[in-house]
């Protein structure tokens, strides 16, 4: 079998047993920026990293990972929906029971409520839509 040499940065040649291995590289690896594009959500020119993160910042966007990530930033953002809509009738009905009488709140409470209470909201809500025209 031949035998392995090793050239030195000055030239040189030197001789090396066959299970010599090369010194790795001491600096790090250094991935180049980023192409130049047209951002489609602000109309700008965004050139590299820095202005990329920017321009999503600046639209309120964020990078596309795929259909299975975007299915779930879906199921995200409607479960905060609904945590909002919770958060608002809960708000509305800590403002509103204080005013109710006791027959009416325990009547809400228990899911029984008056005939007559029905109809009367029934009433304003159809005279609301009357005056929105």
């Amino acid at each position: 079998m031949g035998r392995r040499f090793v050239q030195m940065k000055d030239g040189t040649l030197y001789e090396v047993p066959k299970d010599y291995e090369a010194p790795r590289a001491a600096a790090p690896a250094v991935a180049g920026d980023l192409p130049g594009y047209l951002s489609h959500a602000t109309g700008k020119w965004v050139e590299g990293r820095v202005q990329r993160e920017a321009d999503l910042a600046a639209s309120g966007c964020r990078p596309f990972e795929g259909a299975e990530s975007e299915a779930r930033e879906v199921a995200r953002h409607k479960e905060y929906a609904q945590q909002a809509r919770d958060r608002a009738v809960e708000k509305q009905l800590a403002d509103i029971l204080p005013h109710m009488s006791r027959e009416v709140r325990g009547a809400l409470l228990h899911n029984d409520v008056p005939k007559e209470f029905n109809e009367r909201a029934a009433r304003q809500r159809a005279e609301i839509a009357n005056r929105r025209g």
